[in-house]
């Protein structure tokens, strides 16, 4: 009986244990509304890198990503999230072309609340919660290092409609690194107008 009975004890730790793992690994996968603290704690993050173009290289370009709040909409007061590139002369003055993703390819007014999960430590995979059919559905990847003080970040394009007049309409299997970003806190969003905050 007393063997017994240290048998089923141990059944039921081993079967504890398993349930606290898998407990474990569900609140890991679960997604979340918004975007994680990390992330908000800077409304513009900067790329470490500026490409230059044009025919003497005269201009470069720089990816931010902007993070704030809807203003109007079902969607009013829930966070957005932006991968913008600007483009800026030699001496950092801005130049009159640029180009925004936001993650569902919409715009501000109708764009979703962001949704996120935790992938491991400071590490985060956010997507929008809409879904629209032909339009890809547009993951990030981010990742906290040195302290905090610097985001790595990844895309991933996944398709939730496959078009067969589109070839290029396919999901991607891997991470495609971004670079890396650092917050910008004194610089708003229309700053940007005027010339390359990174740029001394």
């Amino acid at each position: 009986m007393r063997k017994l009975s240290k048998g089923l004890l141990l059944m039921f730790v081993t079967f504890g244990a398993l349930v606290l793992a898998t407990g474990t690994t569900a609140d890991a996968s679960t997604w979340h509304q918004g975007l994680p603290k990390l992330v908000r704690q800077h409304k513009l993050w900067a790329g470490k890198k500026g490409a230059k173009f044009g025919s003497a290289k005269q201009l470069y370009s720089r990816n931010y990503i902007e993070i704030g709040k809807l203003t109007e909409g079902k969607w009013k007061n829930k966070y957005y999230f932006a991968d913008v590139l600007r483009s800026y002369y030699k001496n950092g003055k801005y130049e009159d072309t640029f180009d925004e993703v936001l993650i569902n390819n919409s715009r501000y007014e109708s764009d979703p609340a962001t949704a996120y999960k935790k992938m491991g430590k400071h590490t985060y995979q956010i997507k929008s919660t809409l879904k629209r059919s032909g339009y890809p559905d547009q993951r990030y990847k981010v990742k906290f290092s040195k302290k905090n003080k610097r985001m790595n970040v990844w895309q991933k394009r996944l398709w939730n409609h496959i078009d067969p007049n589109k070839g290029m309409n396919r999901s991607q299997k891997r991470w495609h690194k971004l670079g890396q970003y650092h917050g910008i806190k004194t610089v708003s969003d229309d700053s940007l107008w005027k010339r390359d905050p990174v740029r001394k």
